[in-house]
């Protein structure tokens, strides 16, 4: 409830500037959010960058920390955005939302508008409005990972999919997508396949477990690309996935 009245007086607060700003002949100045709220952070920030991890673009993906030198406890802030499927509809050029950051994320991110004054749980503190002081929350000192979002991705999709074949085929896969599949040539030419795109991947591991084959999954790594550089799949491969599945659960 603090946090809400806090955004509550901070716009009233800016409102009243700006219309102070009009009032005065030749005074009138953009204002700007640092004009008006003392909530911003000025942490020492680590930048993050992990192998094989890419915004919707293609781009490094990468996050920040912050240590604090007294204090254990732990706050992850996952930055909100948009949802979508491909990158023309990331990037808002089929006129939704898209996606936050759909052309990746500066190495100096941490330091601009959005990420400086994002939260007062990440800055620990109820910002500071005019007529009311910065004010210290619970969260104030704690160490801090904040998550930038790119993608957009609908993670839940591979998720649905994986789970309708755990359920319709009775084992416990972790993921059904992975694209890479290993097995004996002789087993391979025993199925008859019909599919001729996306859903050649469900189709193989219906008939894999309809035949009662022991399934061993391992790690694999892979470098990810974006749709500029050939991706194909959009959403529509998950719903061709769940029809495909179900189709040769119960027919050849």
């Amino acid at each position: 409830m603090k946090v809400r009245s806090a955004f509550r007086g901070w716009r009233a607060g800016l409102f009243a500037l700006a219309l102070a700003g009009m009032a005065v002949p030749g005074t009138a100045r953009a204002i700007g959010i640092e004009d008006v709220v003392d909530g911003g952070n000025t942490y020492a920030w680590q930048r993050v960058e992990l192998p094989n991890t890419f915004c919707s673009n293609g781009s490094q993906y990468r996050f920040w920390y912050y240590d604090a030198p007294n204090n254990n406890n732990l706050l992850i802030s996952f930055e909100g955005g948009g949802a979508c499927w491909d990158y023309p509809s990331c990037s808002g050029q089929t006129g939704i939302l898209g996606a936050a950051n759909p052309n990746g994320i500066p190495t100096d991110y941490i330091t601009q508008f959005k990420a400086r004054y994002v939260s007062p749980l990440v800055n620990g503190a109820d910002p500071g409005i005019p007529g009311r002081a910065k004010t210290n929350i619970a969260t104030n000192g704690w160490d801090v990972v904040y998550m930038p979002y790119c993608t957009g991705d609908v993670h839940v999709g591979n998720r649905v999919v994986t789970f309708a074949t755990n359920v319709l085929y009775n084992t416990m896969l972790t993921d059904m997508e992975t694209c890479y599949k290993v097995m004996r040539t002789d087993v391979l030419r025993s199925f008859t396949l019909h599919s001729n795109g996306f859903g050649i991947e469900p189709e193989m591991t219906a008939k894999i477990f309809k035949r009662g084959f022991r399934v061993y999954e391992v790690p694999i790594t892979y470098a990810g690309r974006g749709y500029e550089e050939g991706k194909k799949i959009t959403w529509r491969a998950g719903f061709e996935a769940l029809w495909v599945l179900l189709r040769y659960r119960f027919s050849e």
